[in-house]
């Protein structure tokens, strides 16, 4: 694990273009190690990226990087982290029936990686967002997921709401969590618990062109209302 410390100071330091140059040219560009990380590096450069269809492409790499390390290391806790959060990125690209599907991958990835470590906040997140999924479908639409599932998962709001709210005790000043938490209280129609979230987001610099997106989502609503 030393060889890579300088790479893990790279991507922590928002140089993840040197930490992928860097990986990319290993030789053991297979090791379960590498792959998970440069899953990660892929992430924050799509975050980067102005263009939806370049933020795609780059998490449809990254993804690959993330599947490939969970298959060469099923038991590995950040290969299957990494095979989730990938997977789960790649929702925010696709239309509701094919979100759905990602979703239930997803879940597997997550779940297993919970068991492992079940006080990890971007997971606990993950989870979040696929109760939020699931809670906002159309009954047409559960209908059709339910072919998915022997019995689609009864999942609620509180129940999105409450990894939400644990990912947030676990690391409050994160914005994509905070506009999860607004828009869980929008759908619940608690306008000022969605206020008071989206004004915290709001209050935090996006670090991406991703970010921004949310950012300017929760300046929206603060400013209606």
């Amino acid at each position: 694990m030393s060889d890579f410390k300088e790479i893990d100071a790279w991507i922590d330091s928002d140089e993840a273009d040197k930490a992928y140059d860097a990986l990319k040219k290993r030789s053991d560009e297979t090791n379960v190690e590498v792959l998970w990380r440069l899953a990660k590096c892929c992430n924050e450069l799509s975050n980067k990226l102005e263009s939806k269809d370049e933020r795609k492409t780059k998490t449809l790499e990254g993804r690959q990087y993330a599947l490939d390390a969970y298959n060469g290391s099923q038991k590995h806790f950040l290969a299957a982290k990494w095979a989730a959060i990938m997977t789960g990125q790649l929702t925010n690209y696709v239309g509701t029936k094919e979100r759905t599907e990602l979703g239930v991958e997803m879940k597997g990835y997550q779940d297993e990686a919970l068991a492992m470590n079940p006080t990890d906040y971007a997971l606990l997140h993950l989870r979040g967002r696929f109760a939020f999924t699931i809670a906002n479908l159309s009954w047409i639409e559960k209908k059709a997921a339910s072919v998915l599932f022997a019995t689609l998962p009864n999942l609620t709001l509180d129940d999105a709401l409450t990894d939400f709210l644990a990912a947030y005790e676990l690391r409050a000043e994160w914005l994509e969590n905070l506009v999860y938490i607004g828009r869980c209280y929008v759908a619940k129609k608690d306008k000022s618990s969605a206020k008071k979230y989206f004004a915290q987001a709001v209050a935090i610099q996006p670090a991406d062109a991703a970010e921004t997106e949310l950012h300017q989502e929760a300046q929206s609503y603060v400013n209606k209302h």
